[in-house]
């Protein structure tokens, strides 16, 4: 049961990311572009840093089934 949830979770990542890269190109006023944010996040050290390591940590847990 628990495992089903955290799939689920991991599965509806992209998704989301998804719908965050095509709501600006709906309505570009309303939603800042997913290019930007992402900009943003990259000249952050600590946000470098946390980005990286969760992706390390889901590959860890969920890809290699640790």
């Amino acid at each position: 049961m628990t495992r089903d949830i955290a799939i689920t979770g991991y599965l509806l990542a992209p998704v989301l990311g998804l719908v965050l890269f095509l709501l600006p190109r709906r309505w570009p006023d309303s939603w800042v572009p997913l290019s930007e944010i992402a900009g943003m996040l990259w000249e952050n050290r600590a946000a470098r840093l946390t980005l990286v390591l969760f992706c390390w940590w889901v590959g860890w847990h969920f890809l290699m089934g640790g």
